[in-house]
């Protein structure tokens, strides 16, 4: 998605996410010959911790403890 970080819809909903993995540069696809007007990030939001199932079954979901916000970096071919 656009890492528009000063709009007030990022602050809104993508700073309540669980991770923010920005990406380094601009992106661009196969057939485009412009690289993307805008930065980019993924942004991930994960189901609740835990949740009930079926009978008296209790879900609790574990998380690895490694940084929230990250970047991905091309690394173009040599």
């Amino acid at each position: 998605m656009p890492a528009h970080t000063d709009a007030r819809w990022w602050t809104e909903y993508a700073l309540q996410s669980d991770e923010i993995r920005f990406i380094a540069g601009r992106l661009r696809f196969d057939d485009g010959t412009e690289p993307a007007p805008f930065p980019s990030a993924i942004v991930i939001f994960r189901p609740p911790t835990r949740w009930a199932g079926p009978g008296d079954t209790t879900y609790t979901l574990r998380r690895l403890n490694r940084s929230a916000i990250s970047y991905i970096e091309r690394i173009p071919a040599p």
